[in-house]
């Protein structure tokens, strides 16, 4: 009986440290109007709705960066981005078009995904190992962030989708 209860204690204390490195995601919805410069400055963001995060409105650019969303650090492991047009003109003529688009970060090396001209999509996955780290709340401090730059064409109206695939770090792994 005793070899039958350590297999099992083995199996579910193997499954739950695994469960903290599972694949997570968070979905930041990035808007503002197309000026023909860089809109780094003037995104509003909001989060997915019913997601763990929130975007605390402290930095003195207002809600143009994506700051720390969980208490734990994270390895972020992937990037996607999907830009979108809501706009009567996008209606018409199609959505906008972006000269390009880049997520970037307030650590070095800063660019983690360019997008090319007139896409709509793009997505970088780091190989295994090599996540980016991004602190949690209590690591955090007003100059880490995450940052979309982007230029489109005057004067329609860009929505980004921007998708962060991540795993929780547990203390020993940052």
């Amino acid at each position: 009986m005793r070899p039958l209860f350590a297999a099992l204690l083995v199996i579910i204390l193997v499954g739950n440290a695994n469960a903290a490195n599972l694949i997570k995601s968070q979905m930041f919805i990035f808007s503002g109007w197309c000026t023909g410069s860089d809109m780094v400055y003037r995104w509003s963001i909001d989060s997915k709705p019913g997601s763990e995060g929130a975007i605390p409105p402290h930095s003195e650019y207002g809600k143009s960066f994506v700051y720390p969303w969980l208490n734990d650090d994270i390895e972020i492991i992937g990037i996607e981005t999907t830009a979108y047009s809501t706009s009567l003109l996008s209606e018409i003529f199609g959505p906008a078009h972006f000269d390009w688009l880049f997520i970037g970060n307030s650590a070095v090396p800063d660019v983690m995904l360019t997008v090319g001209p007139d896409s709509a999509h793009g997505e970088h996955f780091f190989p295994a190992g090599s996540g980016f780290f991004f602190p949690g709340k209590a690591h955090m401090t007003p100059l880490t962030y995450l940052d979309m730059h982007a230029v489109c064409r005057w004067p329609w109206e860009a929505n980004v989708f921007l998708n962060i695939y991540y795993s929780v770090l547990k203390p020993n792994q940052q």
